[in-house]
């Protein structure tokens, strides 16, 4: 009965991998350090191995205003896929901003501020396999600076070329910042091209037990 606990493994594991995460560039790092997202456009690198559909993101920041509350933040941050172009952000794909924003206190600190998480709404945004690079912005990307300071976190983790930064907000000026890799996970699904439908599944487990049963009478029959 080998193949059929093999043919189950399959169906079981396969049908559950949407939703997960698509890329991890680490987790904040409590000996780093962190970069403004509020007054400079912040960038740093992901790829996509298939094509994919992203829906959210999570981050790490402190404020240096009121730390304790992160620093009285309104609630929106501005997100923006860009192309690769030569180990730089290129041309933007996808932007937007989620008013929504959820805040969770890590209960972690860096440079002596609270390392708070930030959960991102980013829709739906269907990407093709390929480099890219993730920009965020305290507030809408572009806004006017509203007083609240945010600070992107590191990460130890992260792949390389290393972050970079642009003091317009709007590029293609970007510059890199420091060597810094920061720390954020992308969540969605994968195209459906890639990943069976867990119908197109339930064919090729009934197929595999049939074929199974069928050797199995041959060689009986045989016998």
């Amino acid at each position: 009965m080998k193949k059929i606990a093999v043919l189950i493994c399959i169906f079981t594991t396969s049908s559950m991998a949407s939703g997960d995460i698509i890329w991890n560039n680490g987790l904040y790092d409590t000996t780093g350090t962190a970069s403004d997202i509020s007054d400079f456009a912040r960038a740093d690198n992901f790829n996509l191995g298939a094509a994919t559909t992203l829906n959210s993101l999570r981050f790490w920041a402190v404020s240096t205003t009121s730390p304790a509350t992160f620093g009285n933040f309104g609630g929106t941050v501005g997100f923006a896929i860009h192309q690769n172009a030569a180990g730089v952000p290129g041309t933007t794909v996808a932007s937007g901003a989620d008013s929504t924003v959820s805040l969770i206190d890590t209960g972690a600190t860096v440079l002596g501020l609270n390392i708070f998480e930030l959960g991102v709404d980013l829709g739906s945004i269907a990407l093709a396999a390929g480099d890219y690079w993730l920009q965020l912005r305290e507030g809408s990307i572009g806004s006017a600076f509203d007083g609240t300071s945010i600070f992107w976190t590191t990460t130890a983790s992260g792949s390389a070329p290393t972050g970079q930064f642009d003091a317009t907000e709007t590029g293609p000026v970007w510059g890199n910042d420091s060597g810094q890799e920061y720390a954020f996970e992308l969540s969605g699904t994968l195209d459906s091209a890639t990943v069976p439908e867990p119908s197109s599944l339930a064919v090729l487990f009934a197929g595999g037990i049939g074929a199974y049963f069928v050797r199995r009478r041959r060689q009986n029959a045989a016998a």
